[in-house]
């Protein structure tokens, strides 16, 4: 998460910085108060995972992001990954996946 996050806040990887995601994300209709929080629960919250503070603050920020990308982005494609490319996008599998290895 991230580097996602660094996208989002920093501009690394090739992101656009905290202007450029606050703008995006408000240009498609969010409330600048979620998109405040889904910046914070990636950078911060992985940071905060990292070094072991308030993780599972951090853990359920990220699970609140992964099951808002799941509902938003890869639901219409179904539950499969895209392994052979041959769907339009990527499936919830993966992020099902990851949020279920890290449930106790």
């Amino acid at each position: 998460m991230f580097p996602h996050g660094a996208q989002k806040v920093l501009g690394w990887f090739g992101g656009h910085g905290f202007r450029g995601t606050m703008k995006s994300f408000m240009d498609s209709g969010i409330p600048a108060v979620f998109v405040l929080l889904a910046i914070a629960a990636e950078f911060l919250g992985s940071l905060g995972l990292a070094v072991g503070l308030l993780t599972r603050i951090a853990a359920f920020g990220i699970a609140c992001v992964m099951l808002v990308a799941i509902l938003t982005v890869h639901w219409p494609n179904g539950f499969f990954m895209n392994w052979y490319g041959n769907q339009k996008g990527e499936g919830f599998e993966y992020h099902r996946l990851r949020r279920a290895s890290r449930s106790p």
